[in-house]
C-alpha cells in the first residue's frame, strides 16, 4: 500500500484509488472487504487506474498492468491528430463571417467587423489554446493603459467584444468541432473582468434608467423643431414631421426613414413597418434601403388621429402620395447624420441631457406604459421578441409606481374590510 493511503479518509466507498508513489496520474485500485473490514489491494483483473487530459477534457481508464497504464497515459496520438486538423482562430473567423453575412443585417455585420480589431490577439492561436487563462491575459491586454490610449476615451467595457468571441467559439463548437466535449472557455468572471471602469460603468447603467423625456419635455422638443421648420419649411419641416411620428409611435429611426406612402393606411390610421434604411459606417459606404426590419419581422403600428392628420397635410404640401414619406424628393432617404444633428440641436436648446434619435423610442415606451399600463401591447408596437427587451426601453417611473401602489391599496382596502382587519 502507498504510504499516502489513509483508509480513514474514505467512508462508505466500495472502491478507492490511492495514488501510486513515483507515478503521477496513476493509482492502484483497492476494494472494501466486508469480511476483513478493511480495504484490500486488487490482485486480479484491472489493478491500476490512470487519468489524463485528452482533447480538452479529463479521461480515465483501468488496466491490468502498470506498464499498460503508463503507456496509455503518455500516449498523445489523439491530441496530435486533433492538432493536425485544428484550425487557427484567424481561419475560424473566415468561416464564421461567411456564414453570418447571410444571417444578420448589414449594419450588424459592420459592428462585428469593428469589434474584430480587439480580437487580433487570438489570430495565431489554435482553438484549443484559447483557454480561460488565455482570455484572462487578453482582457488584461485590452485594459492596459497603453492599449486604452488608442481607444475612445469613453470606453467603459468590452462586453460586446466578449459577446462576439462567445459567438465565434460557439460556432466552432456547433459546426466545426467533431469533439462533442469541447467547452467554450468563457467564464462568468470574464463578464465582470471585461469592464474597464467599474465605477463609471455602474454610474452609466444607473443613469440609463432615467433615459427618457417626460411628455412635457417632448412637447418643448417638438415645438423647437416646429419653430425651426417655420423659418425654413423647404429644408426643415421634414424633420419636424419625422420627430412627431417617432415620438408618438416609437418606431426605430431606420425603419421610419424607409417608410413609403403605400405603407400608410388612413382608413384605420396604421403604418406597416417592413423595411429599414442602412447607413454605412464605412468610409465611402453608401446609404440604401433593405427589405427587412431590424429583427426581420414586419409589424403594424397605430397612429393617433393628430399624427395621421399631420401626415395628410404633409402629403398635400409635398404633392406626393408615392415614394418615401420622409425625404426631400421621395426617392432618397434622409442621411442619419442630418437627422441626428437636428435632434441634438433641439435637445441642446431645451436643455435636455439626452441626445441622439433613439431617445424618442425610450420616451414613447415610457409614456405609453405610464398611460396604458399595458406592457404586452407595448412589446408588440416596439417589435420586440421578448419582454426583457421592452423593459429596457420602458422606464418604471416613480409616478407609475405610486399609481400602482394606490390601485393596490384601493383593492386591499376592500379585502381588509371583508375580513374586518380594521377592527383588530
Amino acid at each position: 500500500m502507498s504510504k499516502k493511503f489513509d483508509p480513514t479518509q474514505y467512508k462508505n466507498k466500495k472502491t478507492v484509488y490511492p495514488s501510486l508513489a513515483g507515478h503521477p496520474g496513476i493509482s492502484t485500485i483497492w476494494d472494501w472487504s466486508p469480511r476483513r473490514k478493511k480495504y484490500c489491494k486488487r490482485t486480479i483483473g484491472n489493478k491500476f487506474y490512470a487519468v489524463k487530459r485528452s482533447l480538452g477534457r479529463q479521461v480515465t481508464k483501468s488496466f491490468t498492468t502498470l506498464s499498460a497504464a503508463q503507456k496509455w497515459r503518455f500516449d498523445n496520438s489523439d491530441e496530435l491528430a486533433r492538432e493536425s486538423k485544428e484550425i487557427t482562430f484567424e481561419k475560424l473567423l473566415v468561416k464564421f463571417f461567411k456564414k453570418k453575412k447571410s444571417e444578420v443585417r448589414e449594419s450588424t455585420f459592420e459592428k462585428y467587423e469593428n469589434h474584430l480589431r480587439h480580437l487580433v490577439y487570438f489570430n495565431k492561436f489554435r482553438i484549443s489554446e484559447i483557454t480561460p487563462r488565455r482570455i484572462d491575459a487578453w482582457l488584461d491586454h485590452l485594459k492596459s493603459p497603453k492599449y486604452l490610449r488608442k481607444q475612445q476615451s469613453s470606453r467603459l467595457s468590452y462586453e460586446k467584444v466578449l459577446g462576439l468571441l462567445n459567438q465565434i467559439l460557439g460556432y466552432y463548437s456547433e459546426y466545426i468541432c467533431e469533439d462533442t466535449g469541447y467547452s467554450i472557455p468563457i467564464k462568468k468572471r470574464h463578464r465582470t473582468d471585461c469592464i474597464v471602469n467599474r465605477e463609471a460603468y455602474d454610474m452609466k447603467k444607473a443613469r440609463n434608467k432615467e433615459k427618457f423625456l417626460p411628455r412635457s419635455v417632448v412637447v418643448n422638443f417638438l415645438n423647437q423643431l416646429r419653430m425651426t421648420a417655420l423659418d425654413d419649411p423647404a429644408k426643415e419641416e421634414v424633420y419636424f414631421v419625422l420627430a412627431l411620428f417617432q415620438f408618438s409611435t416609437g418606431v426605430r429611426i431606420g425603419e421610419l426613414c424607409a417608410l413609403d406612402w403605400q405603407d400608410l393606411n388612413f382608413i384605420d390610421n396604421t403604418a406597416y413597418i417592413r423595411r429599414s434604411v442602412f447607413w454605412s459606417r464605412r468610409k465611402g459606404g453608401k446609404t440604401k434601403i433593405t427589405e427587412r426590419t431590424k429583427n426581420g419581422e414586419n409589424r403594424k403600428v397605430y397612429l393617433t388621429k393628430e399624427v395621421a392628420n399631420r401626415l395628410k397635410k404633409w402629403s398635400l404640401k409635398t404633392g406626393r402620395s408615392k415614394g418615401l414619406v420622409f425625404s426631400y424628393d421621395g426617392k432618397t432617404p434622409l442621411e442619419y447624420r442630418n437627422v441626428q444633428h437636428r435632434y441634438d440641436k433641439a435637445s441642446k436648446k431645451i436643455g435636455s441631457k439626452w441626445t441622439g434619435t433613439h431617445i424618442a423610442r425610450h420616451s414613447f415606451a415610457t409614456d405609453f406604459l405610464s398611460k396604458t399600463k399595458n406592457p404586452k401591447a407595448l412589446q408588440s408596437i416596439l417589435g420586440h421578441k421578448t419582454s426583457q427587451q421592452t423593459d429596457h426601453y420602458a422606464k418604471i417611473t416613480e409616478e407609475l409606481t405610486k399609481e400602482g401602489v394606490a390601485l393596490y391599496q384601493e383593492s386591499f382596502s376592500d379585502f381588509a374590510d371583508a375580513i374586518e382587519l380594521s377592527s383588530c
